[in-house]
């Protein structure tokens, strides 16, 4: 299988709603927490989901595309990674 190609470009405020075609999910089963020079295992189910299309919550769509808007509006850049036309990660 030949691996797709990821092109890169700077993204426009209106196209920051594309965040939620990010595939973000991810499986955790265990988080370390450090406590000075430390770390604590914790097990658990630290597993993330996708964006919630629905809402304005901190894990939502709405939620992340403000929060870009908001680094545009005092001068910052995003970066958008996409695979064929897919938006896949931001920076």
């Amino acid at each position: 299988m030949t691996p797709e190609r990821i092109t890169y470009r700077q993204l426009t405020t209106e196209e920051l709603v594309r965040v939620g075609e990010i595939d973000r999910t991810e499986r955790i089963e265990t988080l370390f927490v450090q406590h000075g020079s430390e770390l604590e295992e914790e097990p658990g189910d630290w597993s993330a989901r996708a964006w919630f299309r629905e809402g304005e919550g901190e894990h939502s769509v709405a939620h992340q595309r403000r929060e870009c808007e908001r680094y545009l509006a005092v001068g910052g850049v995003a970066l958008g990674a996409f695979a064929a036309e897919r938006l896949v990660a931001l920076g």
